[in-house]
């Protein structure tokens, strides 16, 4: 078993702060590409296009909540959608990758390997940072802000597995609760009265009378729930006078039956 590295180390805590500083970067180079995307051209008006990048953004952090409003979901995964368009042009531009048809009938390999970066690399720069981000600040929170888990939360791709291991997970519990009950009462059933009754002598003794009822009672009681029967349930099954009932139950602990 591999063991594991406290929150609290100095790696881990270095880690955390590398992380969230790499993030950040990522996170802002994604704003600003996506305001590149809007392309305004007027320079008075620039600062609406950092505006509407922050919406973007903002519209992937609640889809990241794993909200299963359908407008959240659907605002948020063309929120990603635009934002990993404006993160490969922009990639392409400052890169200069080419990835002309030209270059895929020349040289294959080379085309292939541009294209991985451009498309790989604005995946992670659109899709990494936010949960990036809250892994630095909360590392042990691993299920809030991820991207591919809020993505099947939200579209409800995952319910009818979740209703099947739901379902299966019942039945699972009805049947172990049944296999309990049967075991329960073959093993009460094949528990052996726990006192000392001489049955042959007792009815001939005890024959048609409340004694031998109670006693009787007493036996089947302890047959089929493995424990003493309350004097109460006796007294009401039998019929027989309280005072009577305990003494013959006190009488047939004693072994004075025997």
């Amino acid at each position: 078993m591999k063991k594991q590295l406290s929150e609290n180390t100095k790696y881990i805590i270095i880690l955390r702060w590398a992380v969230g500083i790499g993030a950040t970067f990522a996170w802002g180079l994604s704003i600003w590409w996506s305001s590149d995307g809007f392309n305004i051209s007027v320079n008075e008006y620039q600062w609406l296009g950092y505006a509407l990048g922050m919406f973007v953004t903002v519209s992937e952090l609640l889809f990241n909540k794993g909200s299963k409003n359908p407008t959240i979901w659907l605002v948020g995964i063309f929120a990603y959608l635009y934002g990993y368009g404006t993160n490969i042009a922009g990639i392409k531009q400052y890169l200069g990758l080419d990835m002309s048809p030209q270059l895929w009938k020349t040289d294959f390999s080379l085309a292939a390997v541009n294209s991985m970066i451009v498309y790989g690399l604005g995946a992670i720069v659109e899709i990494a940072p936010e949960s990036f981000i809250l892994w630095a600040l909360y590392p042990d929170q691993t299920s809030f802000g991820d991207f591919i888990s809020s993505l099947f939360a939200g579209s409800g791709l995952n319910k009818t597995t979740n209703e099947r291991t739901n379902r299966i997970s019942a039945n699972e519990r009805t049947n172990e609760r049944n296999i309990n009950e049967r075991t329960s009462e073959r093993t009460n059933e094949q528990k052996p009265f726990p006192y000392r009754v001489n049955w042959r002598e007792f009815v001939q003794k005890y024959d048609g009378t409340n004694v031998l009822l109670i006693v009787m009672f007493a036996k089947e009681y302890w047959n089929k729930h493995g424990k003493d029967c309350p004097n109460k349930i006796v007294v009401e099954r039998t019929k027989a006078k309280s005072s009577q009932v305990s003494e013959v139950l006190k009488a047939m602990k004693n072994g004075e039956y025997a």
